[in-house]
């Protein structure tokens, strides 16, 4: 039913794979290929090829093609693939595919492409598709790769909970962002506790420079030892991204407090007795106040 005929190409693309895998396996070492699940005689024919080669043991392995309910399958080579990379996809495009999925598909794709648990899932498979696409949408939105970002975005996760730290804890905080190659180095600095690009602290250490990478940053920070009163104690954390041409790239700023204070009584009476004194002075209101309305009622009888 083609339209066409095959190409050169196309008749001669297990040969060429094979020979590839071939090559790999003599300059690189590779001993592994994986593909998609129509890859497995292609890649079975490279593994043949270089067992009658060199007698190696190379491997494949192949995973399940993600489809459409329409049939069509999830692949580069399909019209409208998806890229996480915005230079082949535009974060419109990215958008417009997750928000034009197939009501059949969301289920699937929610426990595919995104962290939420199983069980919320679940409810929401029981939803009307209305309800379903909307939640569809929001659940993308949140898990979108900041690699589709179009501005110059960053994320800092590890910080305390509340920005209300444990005394003497150490915090392993990792940085990402959208655009590596125009990052040259990251300056972080704060006011109180110590920084440290391992899990190893030294005493007193406010200010640490990071080199350029292409994966993202980790570094540490070890609350304060001791412990403080009400409003003292607190660390100001900045964190200052600096682009190749020695300019701002951007910045992030965050007040980290020192643990909450929570208050106690000290009046010596239980707290059942407390709750008592004032379960018998709201008695007392409301009878007063239903007092009052009976006498102002007589009142106008009368």
């Amino acid at each position: 039913d083609r339209e066409q005929s095959l190409s050169y190409m196309e008749f001669n693309y297990m040969i060429l794979q094979a020979y590839d895998f071939l090559e790999l396996s003599k300059t690189k070492k590779c001993i592994l290929q994986i593909g998609g699940s129509d890859q497995w005689g292609n890649i079975i024919n490279g593994v043949d090829l270089i067992k009658r080669h060199s007698s190696k043991s190379v491997y494949g392995l192949t995973t399940p093609l993600i489809t459409l309910a329409s049939g069509t399958k999830m692949g580069k080579t399909e019209k409208g693939a998806i890229w996480l990379d915005k230079k082949l996809l535009s974060p419109f495009d990215y958008w417009q595919f997750w928000r034009n999925t197939d009501d059949r598909d969301v289920i699937k794709f929610l426990k595919m492409f995104t962290d939420l648990d199983l069980k919320e899932i679940n409810k929401i498979s029981n939803m009307d598709a209305l309800q379903k696409s909307l939640l569809a949408l929001v659940a993308i939105s949140l898990f979108l790769p900041i690699a589709q970002a179009e501005d110059k975005i960053y994320r800092v996760e590890g910080l305390p909970e509340d920005l209300h730290y444990s005394t003497g804890k150490s915090y392993e905080i990792v940085l990402t962002a959208n655009d590596y190659a125009s990052i040259s180095e990251v300056n972080i600095s704060v006011t109180n506790g110590s920084l440290s690009s391992t899990d190893s602290f030294e005493a007193d250490v406010y200010n640490l420079i990071l080199e350029s990478s292409d994966e993202g940053w980790i570094f540490f920070w070890q609350a304060p030892t001791q412990s403080f009163s009400l409003g003292e104690g607190n660390s100001l954390m900045t964190i200052i991204f600096t682009d190749t041409d020695g300019q701002l790239w951007s910045s992030y700023e965050s007040m980290l407090r020192s643990p909450e204070i929570v208050s106690h009584s000290t009046s010596g009476v239980p707290d059942w007795a407390n709750s008592l004194a004032w379960a018998g002075v709201s008695i007392t209101v409301l009878c007063s106040v239903a007092g009052s309305y009976v006498l102002r009622r007589d009142k106008i009888k009368q």
